[in-house]
């Protein structure tokens, strides 16, 4: 019996190496250093382009104005709805806001 547990043991052993042998290879096909440093590199270009573009609009102060236009003019349309919609709700607060609510 003790034979056996031995022989188990073994082959336990074996087969986890051989799965562990397996993981490191596939993680060095994949990972490979090259694959890696050219993924770092193009990150931090693209980075490097974010922070130009943001230098060259003025800073944060610039950049957030030209967004904020941007999505003003998107959003034109849902501000306004949105805007009409808060003017009618602060309305229907007092008694002559609801009376004009009701006239419309």
């Amino acid at each position: 019996m003790q034979n056996q547990a031995e022989i188990y043991a073994e082959s336990w052993e074996a087969a986890t190496a051989r799965v562990r042998a397996a993981t490191e290879t596939l993680y060095s096909n994949l990972l490979d250093d090259k694959t890696i440093k050219g993924i770092v590199n193009t990150w931090a270009d693209a980075l490097n382009m974010v922070g130009g573009v943001t230098n060259n609009l003025g800073g944060f102060g610039g950049t957030s104005a030209l967004l904020l236009n941007i999505g003003t003019r998107l959003f034109q349309n849902q501000l306004t709805k949105g805007a009409n919609n808060l003017g009618l709700t602060l309305s229907s607060i007092t008694t002559s806001g609801r009376d004009e609510i009701d006239a419309l």
